[in-house]
């Protein structure tokens, strides 16, 4: 069942674009025609993608959150001291993405289930308008791409799912709904993103919001580990760390704790093998990501030796940093390339540090 699942988005998305690339083949009488047909069916689906984002926000506010940002792609717009300004930023897996505020918590409870849904809620919403237009005004490829982008993006963002290591809305949704760790969890993460996105670094937060018990890794463990490394506590996240290595943590994460505990290790004196399977994936799709160039620049400093090739890498980071939304946030990482670049200059210090 999981394996279906997994490959639901994929067939489902094949099948119906082979189906719409039939009809508008058979609609168009001349190549430009099917040109301009394809070019209004990308714009509608494209549309589809903010629309959905959009839903998540309407949905939002009418629960009680309060803005933060709104992504699509890797452009953002972001509101930070009672301002707004645009940045950049690719999160892998994801096509879009709105981050708000929760309203206080009654208990252990808070509205989400709408803001969850609220999405797909919008993508169904213009499919069935999409729909209506077909079947009174015929023929039209953007209402056909309209329809076509809003029934998948309704069923496979609704329909419980984890694609590419990140649980969509419905998986949310529902689990939210049956577990409190998991409802507590996602609040949390909301909190500590609207606080990084008001300049505040994860070591002046409360520690309350970073505490996991046994059993809620995947949910609160790795933001632990991340509250740890920012705390400059890197033998205690280290430790902690490496007990997260075998926990259900989602895709990303597993991904990044590894790029961490390699960074960690490094520090430490430690040779070590290639990366493994995950990590090479995320290290692609997210190339850009801090973390991950904070990664590349310290194995290639204390590891491979090569400081030309590090420097690169620290260049990257630099210029990244115009454009990323949480400043705060990087303050781990330029804290261990600093420490990186101070165990390369003298290689017989001792690993105290770590």
């Amino acid at each position: 069942m999981k394996k279906i699942k997994k490959l639901l988005p994929f067939v489902i998305g094949i099948a119906g674009g082979g189906a719409i690339g039939g009809l508008m083949a058979a609609k168009a009488d001349t190549l430009p025609q099917l040109a301009l047909a394809m070019a209004l069916f990308f714009l509608s689906v494209y549309a589809q993608l903010i629309l959905h984002e959009a839903g998540h926000l309407i949905a939002g506010l009418l629960s009680g959150y309060r803005f933060v940002s709104f992504r699509i792609g890797s452009l953002m717009l972001l509101k930070s001291g009672g301002r707004y300004r645009l940045a950049r930023f690719k999160l892998a897996g994801t096509g879009g993405q709105c981050l708000m505020a929760p309203p206080p918590l009654r208990g252990s409870d808070y509205p989400n289930t709408l803001f969850h849904f609220g999405g797909s809620i919008m993508n169904m919403l213009w499919a069935i308008l999409a729909a209506v237009m077909l079947i009174t005004r015929g023929y039209s490829p953007w209402w056909v791409g309209t329809l076509a982008a809003g029934l998948f993006m309704a069923a496979t963002n609704g329909i419980p799912l984890q694609i590419s290591g990140i649980d969509n809305d419905g998986r949310n949704a529902i689990r939210s709904l049956k577990e409190e760790d998991v409802r507590l969890g996602f609040y949390r993460q909301l909190q500590v993103n609207a606080a990084l996105s008001e300049g505040k670094r994860l070591r002046e937060m409360p520690e309350e919001w970073f505490s996991c018990e046994a059993g809620q890794e995947r949910e609160r463990g790795f933001l632990r580990f991340q509250w740890m490394l920012d705390r400059e506590e890197y033998a205690r996240a280290y430790k902690y760390g490496q007990s997260l290595v075998s926990a259900d943590l989602l895709g990303v994460n597993k991904a990044l704790l590894e790029n961490d505990l390699r960074c960690l290790s490094l520090l430490a004196g430690e040779a070590l093998s290639e990366p493994g399977a995950l990590l090479k994936q995320y290290q692609k799709a997210m190339a850009d990501y801090p973390a991950i160039l904070r990664g590349k620049y310290i194995f290639a400093l204390l590891q491979e030796k090569d400081a030309e090739k590090a420097n690169k890498y620290r260049k990257q980071f630099e210029k990244n940093l115009k454009t990323y939304p949480y400043p705060s946030d990087v303050q781990t990482d330029i804290a261990l390339m600093a420490l990186a670049a101070r165990k390369h200059d003298n290689p017989s210090a001792p690993a105290d540090e770590i």
